[in-house]
């Protein structure tokens, strides 16, 4: 399916508040690995997913720092 060039903007706009509304949650690591799990799913040969996680690249990396804590924590 191919989205027409002025409404792949808007739905990257909506998916990336989305995606940025799950990375807000101070969740569980199970919570947390599947908002890493649908961050993935975005690049899967999505470009307007790729297009969402560049609009909320900040939220992204920071989600990751805060897992990769959860995990060094758990692995001591």
């Amino acid at each position: 399916m191919t989205l027409p060039e002025e409404a792949s903007a808007d739905v990257a706009v909506c998916l990336s508040a989305h995606l940025k509304k799950l990375m807000s949650s101070d969740g569980s690591l199970v919570e947390m690995n599947a908002v890493i799990f649908e961050i993935s799913c975005c690049f899967d040969n999505f470009p307007v997913g790729m297009c969402a996680v560049r609009l909320s690249v900040m939220p992204a990396l920071l989600l990751m720092k805060t897992c990769l804590q959860c995990c060094i924590m758990e692995l001591r």
